[in-house]
């Protein structure tokens, strides 16, 4: 099989981490793959990427995607742009007849679902959503066990979300702080999680209702600037982080600004910010199980904490620990000593069963590899696809649960989520 030709729309760090560096240095992927074009609003990342996949002088770059795609042979679009930006770099593929694969979430709200679904049913294209969550080892056994009736028919779901105060911090310093980018941590950081609990419930949701605020950054903070990078309050803010520390931050980031206009190190106490630091929903799938959502962006740890409950038993699933991967020195002492991960049966009439969890390497938890293999190698061989790789109305209806969590915030009311399709 000849190599599959691809555009890359988005040369951030996820776009070359997760997709430019493996399809082009990975021995497996780049034996069947090609990155072949970038598209990016800013020339000046984009030549960085191109030297980080050692491309040479005059490979096509365009801020431009149908001058790019109008003088390029490809076969697939990856769409890796800001959230706001995925529907149209979607849109455009599908015009191509091209299949698209896109970041989650797919979407930032539900008249980009019912745009994109349109146009895929139109095209000669598809359009597959990575939802990577699906891939990882932990939420993988949960799926298996639940899916063999351990704990009995599913009645009722809690998902508790924890983002600590690097990573929880660091959306707040970049373009995810404004809510019209991403949709809100609703819809950006909550569509990996009511993904997951959709394909684990095996079903949609019918009805949402939700509250939230922004009460910890943004105008909560006791003092502000413009960004970390000369504020006059460094010493004093435990949010201050030096960005720019790295060659990768360093070219993807500090030198694009002039053409981009993106500051990657915003203050997090901006007052600006628009997206709920926390979030709590209570909703309902179609075939009746009931579940509640909750987000928290600013706590001393990272994680969850996952129950099922059903009608043998209750399953709970456990990750709790740090992402000092994330710029900050904001830390929590003694955290190594209580992190870890752990998946528990409750079994009335038996006992307490302890799950094991296999251990993957790879990013995010070891979801990453298997995701790629999945959609860049086996998508293109068979028609019947791994269950685990998202389809469109899948990722769609993802968005559409953190949709309906901003309107029925936004006015106060239980929203049908499904007739969020009909406008």
């Amino acid at each position: 099989m000849a190599k599959k030709r691809y555009i890359l729309a988005g040369t951030g760090s996820r776009g070359l981490g997760m997709f430019g560096r493996p399809l082009t240095f990975d021995e497996e992927l780049s034996a069947e793959s090609e990155v072949v074009g970038l598209h990016d609003v800013s020339p000046a990342r984009m030549d960085f990427v191109r030297r980080q996949l050692e491309k040479p002088e005059g490979f096509p770059c365009s801020t431009d995607f149908d001058e790019l795609a109008g003088s390029l042979e490809f076969d697939g679009v990856i769409v890796a742009t800001k959230d706001a930006a995925h529907a149209g770099v979607i849109l455009k593929g599908l015009e191509y007849g091209k299949r698209v694969f896109c970041e989650k979430p797919v979407c930032v709200d539900e008249a980009q679902v019912r745009a994109i679904l349109a146009a895929e049913a139109a095209s000669e294209g598809d359009v597959l959503v990575t939802h990577n969550v699906r891939y990882s080892p932990g939420f993988s056994k949960v799926k298996e066990v639940i899916d063999d009736g351990l704990i009995g028919d599913l009645i009722f779901v809690e998902y508790n979300d924890y983002l600590d105060r690097h990573h929880g911090a660091d959306y707040f310093r970049r373009w995810h702080g404004v809510k019209a980018n991403s949709g809100g941590l609703a819809v950006h950081k909550a569509s990996h999680h009511y993904d997951i609990l959709n394909y684990i419930v095996g079903s949609f949701g019918r009805t949402m209702f939700a509250t939230g605020g922004v009460s910890f950054y943004g105008k909560n903070g006791p003092f502000r600037g413009e960004r970390c990078t000369g504020c006059a309050h460094a010493d004093e803010c435990e949010f201050h982080a030096d960005i720019f520390n790295h060659d990768i931050t360093i070219g993807l980031y500090r030198d694009a600004e002039a053409d981009s206009g993106y500051l990657r190190d915003g203050c997090v106490f901006r007052e600006e910010i628009t997206t709920e630091d926390n979030y709590h929903s209570v909703f309902e799938y179609e075939n009746g199980v009931r579940g509640v959502y909750t987000l928290v962006a600013y706590c001393p740890f990272e994680g969850h904490r996952i129950a099922f409950s059903g009608t043998r038993g209750r399953l709970e699933y456990t990750a709790i620990g740090s992402a000092d991967w994330a710029p900050g020195t904001n830390a929590t002492p003694g955290l190594a000593d209580t992190a870890g991960r752990s998946l528990r049966a409750f079994l009335p009439g038996e006992g307490i069963r302890d799950v094991e969890i296999p251990k993957v390497t790879g990013g995010h938890g070891g979801a990453d590899p298997g995701l790629r293999h999945d959609f860049f190698i086996e998508s293109w061989k068979s028609p019947e696809r791994s269950p685990r790789m998202a389809s469109l109305m899948e990722g769609c209806q993802a968005v559409l649960l953190g949709a309906a969590a901003n309107v029925s915030m936004a006015e106060g009311r239980v929203v049908d989520v499904q007739a969020l399709l009909e406008g």
